[in-house]
């Protein structure tokens, strides 16, 4: 039996301060804790949450990035962060959007809050020019590839990984 969390009405989405920066880092590290679970290569580092939340400060501060909450009753659950990077050039277009992360707490997934975090990055991107979103999910996360599907993300290039310390595979 499957137990139905309530709808998400009372969540509020907002942007992000300082203050908010150790519950957005934590909620980082439980992500990540999730990523771990289906992508073995994927370790962090035992100071991984302080260095995620001095990243979060310059995209908080920052003039062409964004980090956004979303609140209910004054709890965060769920946020993203994005910035317009510069491509580099030799490509089109000059700068493009890139969703570095984004998160919802369990039990407010399938309710609308990730879609409401995007269309706020998705106008943000607008309102700086930018014509073009990229980001990046696991190949094995099934439920983000899904969620990345539905917002109109399509595969653009894979990136690959190589083990040094494996057999030589050239000779």
């Amino acid at each position: 039996m499957s137990i139905i969390s309530p709808p998400a009405t009372n969540v509020e989405l907002r942007l992000a301060n300082e203050k908010d920066l150790p519950a957005i880092a934590d909620l980082w590290i439980e992500m990540m804790r999730e990523h771990e679970a289906f992508e073995p290569r994927l370790r962090i580092t035992p100071h991984a949450v302080y260095a995620y939340h001095s990243y979060l400060m310059l995209h908080v501060r920052g003039p062409k990035s964004v980090v956004v909450v979303m609140e209910d009753g004054g709890t965060i659950i769920g946020f993203c962060c994005a910035y317009v990077c510069q491509n580099l050039p030799m490509f089109l277009p000059a700068e493009f959007g890139y969703v570095s992360d984004i998160y919802v707490c369990p039990a407010y997934q399938h309710q609308g809050v990730g879609e409401r975090l995007m269309r706020y990055i998705r106008q943000f991107f607008k309102g700086c020019g930018v014509q073009s979103v990229q980001l990046q999910v696991y190949r094995h996360n099934p439920k983000g590839q899904a969620f990345w599907k539905k917002q109109g993300f399509e595969n653009f290039f894979d990136r690959m990984w190589l083990d040094l310390g494996q057999a030589d595979h050239s000779e």
